[in-house]
């Protein structure tokens, strides 16, 4: 009997600790980030000084505690026209899934940037991306199609050229032909990105064919 099947859920299972694990190093990263807010808020009830005031607003920033806008990149990531998320026999290739977003966030978090955003949700060190089935789920929130990542940044020029270079995101890309998805970007001159409100745990919903 073949262990295929086997081999292939262990090689599952190492690729999510390996994942859980860098996610729980920046969750600890935003932990001590937390306590400097902390502390710089305990400071700034004490003594209100205008550089109190800027260290606190800089790490409420650093946090995405803060909302920020700018120009940017609009990126469009849309279901081939017709299909069903509720068939459950539905062709994965032909939707959305969790994992396209997280390689689009990965590829945008190379860049320096204020802040990035799906559908309206802020983007922070440890924000899940995740599923459910066919459903997306961005900060432990469920999200629809089309999904639009906006990255506010003052390079612009250099996401969208990198997005448009072959080797980027080239799966997704030829899933634009092969199974007619929608694929597409946009330079903004203004973009306006909310302020995180969630926690700072994670949780983690992975669909066993993700």
């Amino acid at each position: 009997v073949s262990s295929y099947p086997l081999d292939e859920y262990e090689l599952q299972q190492e690729l999510i600790d390996i994942f859980q694990a860098e996610q729980t190093e920046l969750e600890e990263l935003l932990n001590d980030l937390s306590a400097e807010v902390e502390e710089a808020q305990a400071e700034a009830a004490l003594a209100s000084s205008t550089a109190d005031s800027e260290d606190l607003n800089a790490l409420k920033k650093q946090l995405g505690l803060t909302e920020v806008s700018g120009q940017g990149v609009v990126i469009q990531l849309q279901d081939k026209e017709g299909v069903s998320r509720k068939d459950i026999n539905v062709d994965i290739n032909q939707i959305i899934n969790a994992s396209d977003l997280r390689d689009v966030v990965n590829i945008l978090r190379e860049f320096t940037y204020e802040a990035i955003t799906i559908n309206g949700q802020r983007i922070v060190y440890s924000s899940p991306i995740s599923s459910a089935g066919n459903n997306v789920l961005v900060n432990n929130f469920q999200i629809s199609p089309p999904f639009e990542i906006e990255i506010i940044t003052t390079i612009p020029e250099s996401v969208m050229q990198q997005l448009t270079a072959e080797e980027t995101l080239s799966s997704l890309s030829g899933r634009v032909q092969t199974s007619e998805i929608i694929f597409k970007f946009k330079k903004e001159e203004f973009l306006s990105a909310p302020a995180y409100i969630g926690g700072y745990r994670t949780n983690f919903l992975t669909a066993p064919n993700e």
